[in-house]
């Protein structure tokens, strides 16, 4: 029979998993809403600039440096509890869907300061209970980047943070009320305190450790464009991988196998995998990531042991090393974005590799000054064994995932639209993907052009817009990436698309590179129809650039009949690049509608026409039009085509 002391011990058993678990889930996804917005209001919608977000960003992260001087002034169970309430209050404010997007940037930055000092106040806390707690706090950290996962692969990695339906609302209302019972259960049941050694840097490849989860391991979107797998398999794949490191953190924890010559080579192994962000072969994309994964969890296991220390000497505050990571979260995040606005003297590769190296030395370091001694860690199989039934949601995905099916057209006339949809975002800096495909399902197109397509990015919020789009909508697709596999252009097409073939554009050296998407699709009744799809150079005074890209397109098109080329070219209708086009020929459908009727952009203020369709002459067309939406700052244009 259990007693009241057995009880109390596993509810605080309990809280230790728990508390941090739900903690960082919340933290994660307040910061994949803070990131997206930075970018999407501060940035495109106020027109603030690299150099000016940058500082913001990183002040921001800074805040997490306030945990030293606030643990000075109150309890730090009190603190705990604080920050805690604190951080799931703003989630739960973000999901109230505030009409006005600087409300949930507020809120998601103020959510993403008090993650950062909970972390330092609740990791030194643990830290005050000795070695006993190493297994629960490598658990419950572990098991938070698993909650995410789950819920970002359920809804498609359309997050619930930027959804409003009833059922979103009652899980985030759930999950934040768990998560401040916890609280309640780690501020009643405290253990007694000792006295710890260790160090306390280290900690600080926590940063990096987010860093890699959150752009590369964890990116749903990402896995799918590397193994070209459906997304339920690669979800599924993603959480079987986060499940074994999990598992493998327990058996190091229990067997105390966090030695030096292991950790070494367990640190030359995450290092050399990360060299290989998108391997040729699928096989191989899916083994790197499941080494990756376990490696950079067995790193974890051996810092957390390290800054835990032995119960017999007093040690540091870990506020400076907590500090110091999140700056390095953001000066890496920052910086891994910041090469499609800046020149810079590096690539995204390098960022990946150099955050891996940081978590090895780390790790190593922390084995190093503990050295290879005996510490008895009491930890249970259970959280694994749990955390392998959330693989049933991945399973049922698959059984119920259906690809979209191309149908047989019946011939001209076809409707086709091209439509920039500007990352996901809509104009005042939302990211609302459901308002893009209700302006797509409305007018019900045969064909869709599309530009600015984002593949896991996480200033774009980690969405795979394609995949989303296709499921949404019910259209297969291909993709025509232009800047690394995660970027670009695509076609959506009712009908079989029998060619595609994906063109890079010059010059080189852009920031954002750019490219075009040719595809021959059977309409049907013995009909092929070419369509090119494009999105030019986006300087507005950099016509020159433009004018070594139509070339290009005007080369591979080389004259074929039945042909449409479109897409967002960055130009208006009187200048050398547009004039290019029509020089050859080539029909602009849009050109009898006098403006403002056929301006494009911007689409809360429209001031200019840079969106196009353009048909060969033995093709006519009819109801060539706009239609106008603020789900994008492009409005799309839309036309039937037929044989003249």
């Amino acid at each position: 029979m259990r007693t009241d002391q057995d009880k109390i011990s596993i509810l605080a058993r309990s809280s230790d998993i728990l508390l941090p678990a739900l903690s960082v889930l919340f933290g994660l996804q307040l910061l994949k809403v803070m990131i997206p917005q930075i970018t999407w209001v501060l940035g495109d919608r106020f027109g603030l600039n690299a150099m000016i977000l940058g500082p913001i960003a990183l002040a921001i992260f800074s805040f997490s440096f306030l945990s030293g001087f606030l643990k000075r002034v109150t309890d730090s169970y009190q603190l705990v509890a604080f920050s805690a309430v604190g951080l799931g209050l703003a989630r739960l404010l973000v999901q109230v869907q505030w009409s006005e997007p600087l409300i949930n940037l507020l809120v998601s930055a103020i959510g993403t300061i008090l993650f950062g000092i909970f972390l330092a106040i609740y990791v030194n806390k643990i830290r005050c209970r000795g070695s006993k707690s190493v297994g629960n706090l490598v658990i419950g950290l572990l098991a938070g980047f698993i909650l995410d996962t789950v819920l970002h692969g359920i809804f498609g990695t359309y997050d619930l943070m930027w959804r409003s339906d009833f059922l979103v609302l009652l899980i985030t209302i759930i999950l934040v009320l768990f998560h401040w019972l916890t609280i309640v259960d780690f501020s009643r049941y405290t253990a007694p305190e000792t006295k710890t050694g260790g160090i306390t840097w280290p900690w600080l490849a926590f940063g990096p450790f987010l860093f890699l989860q959150m752009v590369v391991l964890q990116n749903i979107a990402r896995h799918t464009v590397a193994t070209g797998w459906l997304p339920p398999y690669v979800f599924g794949w993603v959480l079987i991988t986060q499940i074994a490191g999990l598992s493998v953190s327990v058996l190091f924890l229990r067997k105390n196998l966090t030695k030096i010559p292991v950790v070494l080579s367990v640190g030359i192994i995450l290092v050399v995998c990360t060299i290989f962000p998108f391997p040729d072969q699928p096989w191989l994309a899916v083994t790197l990531l499941l080494v990756e994964q376990i490696s950079i969890s067995i790193l974890l296991v051996t810092i957390v042991t390290g800054i835990i220390g032995r119960n017999d000497l007093q040690s540091g505050s870990i506020t400076a090393a907590n500090g110091t990571g999140f700056l390095l979260f953001g000066i890496l995040t920052l910086a891994y974005y910041a090469v499609y606005q800046i020149n810079l003297p590096y690539t995204n590769t390098f960022l990946e590799v150099a955050a891996a190296v940081l978590i090895a030395i780390c790790a190593l370091v922390s084995c190093l000054k503990t050295g290879n001694r005996t510490m008895v860690i009491k930890t249970s199989w259970v959280t694994p064994l749990l955390v392998l039934v959330l693989l049933v949601i991945p399973w049922i995905q698959t059984l119920v995932y259906e690809e979209p099916v191309e149908a047989d057209g019946n011939g001209f006339p076809v409707t086709l639209m091209t439509y920039n949809l500007h990352n996901g975002f809509n104009t005042g800096g939302d990211l609302d993907m459901e308002a893009l495909a209700l302006v797509i399902e409305e007018s019900d197109p045969d064909i869709v052009a599309l530009q600015e397509i984002s593949r896991g990015w996480l200033i774009s919020g980690r969405v795979d817009m394609l995949e989303w789009l296709s499921q949404r909508l019910e259209i297969p697709y291909v993709s025509g990436p232009t800047e690394g596999q995660l970027w670009g252009s695509a076609i959506l097409s009712r009908f079989p698309i029998v060619e595609s073939t994906n063109y890079e554009l010059p010059p080189r050296d852009l920031f954002i590179r750019r490219g075009f998407l040719v595809t021959k699709i059977d309409i049907g009744t013995e009909d092929y129809l070419t369509v090119i799809a494009t999105h030019l150079h986006h300087i507005s005074e950099d016509s020159e650039i433009r004018q070594q890209q139509v070339p290009v397109i005007l080369e591979i098109w080389n004259n074929a009949e039945m042909t449409v080329i479109t897409g967002d070219l960055n130009a208006e209708p009187d200048s050398p690049e547009i004039r290019m086009f029509r020089d050859t020929g080539l029909i602009d459908v849009m050109s009898g509608n006098i403006p403002p009727k056929g301006y494009t952009y911007h689409s809360a203020d429209l001031y200019q026409r840079i969106d196009y369709i353009w048909i060969t002459p033995d093709l006519t067309s009819r109801n060539a039009k706009v239609i106008q939406s603020t789900a994008s700052d492009h409005l799309p244009v839309i036309v039937e085509i037929d044989k003249y």
